[in-house]
């Protein structure tokens, strides 16, 4: 390999890690990001549940998802 062979293997080397670092912390926010999304979302639905009197629908909103999209859905909180 001459020289300017080697120079661009390791340019495109170095641009290869680069690019998967980039991609891996890119999904790393968005899963933050995500996680923060759905925890204010379920508080939110926590709240309104709270707030009607509905206390006894939190436990089975945080164990069963069907129901839990189900409420999503009837207090607007849908993405």
């Amino acid at each position: 390999m001459k020289n300017g062979g080697l120079i661009t293997y390791i340019y495109n080397d170095a641009r290869e890690e680069g690019l998967a670092e980039g991609r891996a912390e890119g999904r790393a926010e968005g899963r933050a990001e995500g996680r923060a999304e759905g925890e204010s979302k379920l508080s939110a639905l926590i709240l309104l549940l709270q707030k009607d009197g509905r206390i006894s629908e939190i436990n089975k909103v945080a164990s069963d998802e069907v129901y839990r999209a189900k409420l999503y859905k009837e207090f607007n909180l849908e993405d």
